[in-house]
């Protein structure tokens, strides 16, 4: 178990509502970056994404960045996942980052620069609220240099 859990640094395997949660064919994304890999629960792989971590539980959902790739632009988006019903919905717009931090007052937490400088938020949505979906193919996307 990671005491500390970064987006370099993260437990590749955990247990939330008996659920497994696993990460497999982890890499970094440039020597020194955020680590990505596939995502499987309970042995079942959302093959056509890659996620970063680490991953934060509350109720029957985790909430992650998903890792998204354009042509030139690369970053993350924080999605959640049902862990029974394995949706997945976008809940912000692209990032360079995405360093989870935690979730308190039905907000998660997270920060966007490597420093934890900038702390931003997003109110959890509730089980019955629809949530404004974001397309991933609608966001603008800047491009990333990773300079560690």
């Amino acid at each position: 178990m990671t005491l500390f859990e970064t987006p370099w640094d993260f437990d590749h395997k955990k247990i939330f509502n008996n659920k497994i949660i696993e990460y497999s064919d982890v890499q970094e994304i440039v020597q020194g970056g955020p680590e990505i890999g596939k995502l499987s629960i309970d042995n079942k792989t959302f093959e056509e994404k890659l996620f970063g971590g680490p991953c934060l539980n509350h109720g029957e959902f985790i909430y992650l960045p998903v890792y998204l790739r354009k042509f030139l632009n690369r970053g993350f988006q924080l999605c959640r996942i049902n862990l029974f019903s394995r949706k997945l919905d976008i809940l912000t717009s692209f990032e360079d980052l995405i360093y989870l931090d935690r979730i308190e007052n039905n907000k998660i937490y997270y920060y966007i620069d490597l420093e934890k400088n900038k702390l931003k938020n997003c109110a959890l949505p509730g089980k019955s609220c629809p949530l404004p979906i974001l397309s991933l193919l609608d966001q603008p996307m800047l491009p990333t240099l990773w300079f560690l």
